[in-house]
């Protein structure tokens, strides 16, 4: 059955008969979009073609030598719980894939900058009690080496059901598992590391 006729202006009388779902609407539409962009590529780094001019933000060709991920838990507000999220328990979010070379890429928030560094995905899930919630919240990152402010958290996305949105906290309830995205970057070129490299660290707070 073919669909009704809709009449000039229909999408201007819903926005002003149902203003709230016609946000959440573009909010969506919005979200999926950069999930594709993401997982098909658009902000990494294009083939080479004649005039692109892409600065050499690693010279030295250094490698991220390993992502690790760590939460501190805050027992005094949860009734004594921790470690309900063991994937972030110092442990490594990059297993079996890092070293890699530092890529340099365009930022995902400005097309005319670009970085350098990496996107590391990775999942966390609440093994708390049955029926606790607790949050996670405050995601900074630090890098080894002189200067541990090297690279910058420069978007933290979060998976849900078929769409990715920038988050700064999380409420997860018990048993639910939520992906991520992080893009960790510099936006000036990357010092001789000596050791070849870098290590980073993923750092979060709960609640």
């Amino acid at each position: 059955m073919a669909s009704p006729y809709r009449r000039p202006g229909w999408l201007k009388r819903q926005a002003r008969s149902h203003p709230l779902v016609f946000v959440v609407s573009i909010v969506c539409v919005a979200a999926l979009v950069l999930e594709v962009g993401f997982v098909e590529g658009w902000f990494a780094l294009p083939k080479s073609k004649a005039g692109t001019n892409v600065p050499n933000l690693n010279p030295f060709g250094d490698q991220i030598f390993s992502v690790t991920g760590s939460v501190a838990y805050h027992p005094a507000e949860t009734d004594g719980a921790s470690g309900y999220f063991p994937a972030l328990d110092n442990q490594s979010l990059c297993p079996g894939l890092c070293p890699l070379p530092a890529q340099i890429f365009v930022s995902p928030a400005n097309a005319s900058q670009w970085l350098v560094g990496m996107k590391i995905y990775f999942n966390v899930t609440n093994k708390g009690t049955s029926g606790d919630a607790y949050t996670l919240a405050n995601f900074t990152l630090e890098a080894s080496g002189a200067d541990p402010h090297l690279f910058a958290l420069v978007i933290l996305c979060c998976a849900g059901s078929g769409y990715q949105e920038p988050v700064t906290s999380l409420y997860v309830t018990s048993g639910a598992t939520y992906g991520f995205l992080a893009v960790a970057a510099s936006t000036t070129a990357l010092p001789d590391a000596g050791g070849g490299g870098y290590e980073l660290y993923l750092n979060a707070t709960s609640p």
